[in-house]
């Protein structure tokens, strides 16, 4: 009589001590290298990263300037009155309605529409100025008396100089242009 033997089962390989797995996870030496590596890497872009956070701070503070340049004309244009746009050396700006007409700021007759300080590591490199708008949007008075029209503003960082930002403004104020360097 004969039998027939069905397939074998495949037997797992003997235990052999060179074929043994090797235990899943990290040595210590490992992690250390590699903090050490992601540690050096961090020491390295770190200033890089301040750089480019105060760059962008500078470039924030200069949008800033003008959509309030923008804010002033359409708001001289809107409400039929002359507004007064003021920058002053404590990185301070306002747009405001000058009841007393005298250029300045003053709580009582005078109405705020709106003011800004900018971050405290940005410099304004220009001396302190006003603009004065007819309400055809239009300069009335630019600067105090005697100086020039003020052809725009520096800003920059106060621990790098070559980050600065500067804000060319124009007779009809209507476009001011943000440019890389400060002249």
């Amino acid at each position: 009589m004969t039998h027939f033997m069905g397939r074998a089962s495949r037997a797992s390989p003997p235990d052999v001590p060179w074929r043994k797995r090797r235990p899943r996870g990290f040595t210590l030496v490992e992690l250390l290298i590699t903090i050490m590596i992601a540690a050096i890497l961090a020491a390295v872009a770190v200033p890089s990263f301040k750089g480019a956070i105060r760059g962008v701070a500078v470039r924030g503070a200069a949008s800033e300037l003008v959509a309030g340049m923008q804010f002033a004309r359409s708001e001289a244009i809107r409400s039929n009155r002359a507004v007064t746009f003021t920058f002053d050396t404590d990185r301070r700006w306002r747009i405001f309605f000058d009841a007393n007409n005298d250029g300045v700021y003053s709580t009582p007759p005078d109405e705020l529409l709106r003011e800004n300080t900018h971050a405290e590591h940005i410099q304004p490199q220009t001396a302190s100025w006003r603009l004065k708008l007819h309400p055809s949007g239009l300069i009335a008075i630019a600067a105090p008396p005697g100086t020039g029209f003020p052809t725009g503003i520096c800003l920059q960082t106060d621990d790098n100089p070559r980050i600065q930002r500067f804000v060319q403004m124009r007779t009809r104020i209507g476009s001011p242009l943000i440019l890389e360097n400060c002249p």
